[in-house]
């Protein structure tokens, strides 16, 4: 090879050193406003209008918490929870209350169109009812009565409760079973309202008619209840009343059941000044003041005749 020849070979392999050199420089770094490259890393990038990790404030205990994620399965969304029904008003129209829990019959009572509360409570509405008496322990009806008003207590077990007729220790429910002509028959009192003497109760008072094998309204008695308080003495058979109006007017009386209406023996009368008692005696009133301890009588037992 001559000499001119050997020159030009020896530059070429250095020119293609140089070249390979080059090549093996490290890449100057990308602008700062060059978008980032795609990678292949499994990791998601940041969109570019995500804010940075560091800016996002902490979440404040507050706030919701965070939906779970996504497992393929389709979302099981939780319904709200079901709204509960308003309490049945035990005095509605069409309420009908068993009772099994007296003598020798059961008591249906159906209600009729319920009373407005502040009208009752103003004396201008009663509720009517029907009250059926049943054969004990069936559904045969023995008779059916017609209420023009009743005041019904329910108690615990969902029955038209039971209470009694005594005085100053009366308790006001639905019903009050006793002998109260002292015939030895259970009789029947139904409570019609509670707007008797200091807020007691009146009654619709029944009788039992051996004869006729069924209850039979009596006036009279329903009549006392709604001026006095009434207490049946079984022992004398004796009905006593007390009527009074305040601390120191009371008006006591006594009667005796003659063919089922009370017949009055005695009134014993404490008002204002005048104190006095009257005593039947042999079909004969007699009078007599009454003066020092006996003004102290109690309320609700006075002297007997």
């Amino acid at each position: 090879m001559t000499q001119w020849k050997r020159q030009v070979a020896l530059v070429w392999l250095l020119g293609v050193a140089a070249c390979a050199g080059a090549t093996r420089e490290p890449a100057p770094p990308p602008p700062a406003n060059a978008p980032t490259p795609l990678t292949t890393s499994t990791a998601e990038a940041p969109t570019a209008s995500a804010p940075p990790a560091a800016s996002v404030p902490p979440a404040s205990s507050s706030a919701s918490p965070a939906a779970p994620a996504d497992t393929g399965s389709a979302a099981v969304l939780s319904s709200p929870a079901e709204p509960t029904e308003p309490p049945k008003d035990p005095l509605a129209e069409g309420s009908v209350y068993l009772t099994t829990s007296i003598f020798k019959f059961d008591l249906r009572l159906t209600l009729g169109k319920k009373c407005d509360e502040e009208k009752y409570a103003n004396f201008e509405c009663k509720q009517p009812a029907k009250l059926e008496v049943l054969e004990k322990g069936t559904t045969n009806v023995l008779q059916t009565i017609q209420l023009d008003e009743v005041r019904a207590a329910i108690d615990e077990h969902a029955e038209a409760a039971v209470g009694v007729i005594a005085g100053y220790g009366s308790i006001f429910r639905t019903y009050a079973v006793d002998d109260y002509n002292f015939d030895g028959e259970p009789d029947l009192a139904v409570v019609r309202n509670d707007w008797g003497l200091y807020r007691g109760a009146m009654y619709t008072i029944f009788l039992w008619d051996k004869k006729k094998q069924r209850f039979v309204l009596n006036k009279p008695l329903t009549k006392l209840t709604e001026t006095d308080i009434l207490d049946f003495d079984p022992k004398e058979k004796l009905i006593g009343t007390t009527w009074k109006d305040g601390c120191c007017q009371h008006i006591y009386r006594y009667f005796r059941m003659v063919n089922d209406r009370p017949k009055l023996i005695y009134k014993l009368v404490l008002v204002d000044g005048d104190h006095h008692e009257e005593r039947l005696v042999n079909g004969v009133w007699k009078r007599r003041k009454v003066t020092g301890e006996e003004d102290n009588l109690h309320p609700s037992r006075p002297v007997k005749p």
